[in-house]
Order: structure tokens, then C-alpha cells, then sequence
């Protein structure tokens, strides 16, 4: 009541999506859903068709210096931004 009384307001339902989180009502419960994100930043950084891992470590695998191009620092930065904002 405060606010429609001080600020000019009108109804737009109930809400679907809140800072990129999906919201799924039933009968009985809520649930919430950020998969549209994850596929939102996967497209965005042509990571799309990446072939899922159980972890981000093949032991398996011996390292090596990349003697390629650099990683652009604030290509990196947004990448783990995003990530950062998936987290929290």
C-alpha cells in the first residue's frame, strides 16, 4: 500500500525470471532453475558444444607450455565473472 500510494506502480503477474534465476511454480512447490543462464554464457564464449567432464582434470594428461597466443585478460576476467555470478 505505501508504495502505490507514493510511486507510480501497476501490475505485471508474477515474476518468471529474477537476476537470470527461472522460477518454476507448481501446486504444492517452487523451484528454481539457472540452466538458460548456463547456456546463455556457453554461447556466448563458443563453449556451446563442449563435451561435458566429471572434472576439469584428466590426470591422465601431462602439461605443457603453450607456446600459442595468449588468453585475452579480459576475455579471462568475463569468463570467470560470469562463472563467479553463477555461483553466488
Amino acid at each position: 500500500m505505501f508504495f502505490t500510494t507514493h510511486f507510480e506502480m501497476e501490475g505485471l503477474g508474477e515474476a518468471t525470471v529474477i537476476l537470470s534465476v527461472k522460477i518454476r511454480k507448481t501446486e504444492f512447490s517452487f523451484s528454481l532453475c539457472q540452466s538458460h543462464y548456463i547456456e546463455k554464457i556457453l554461447k556466448k564464449f563458443d563453449c556451446f558444444d563442449a563435451m561435458p567432464m566429471r572434472t576439469p582434470y584428466d590426470p591422465s594428461m601431462s602439461l605443457k607450455r603453450n607456446k600459442s597466443d595468449s588468453v585475452s585478460q579480459v576475455e579471462y576476467a568475463k569468463v570467470i565473472g560470469s562463472v563467479m555470478y553463477l555461483t553466488n
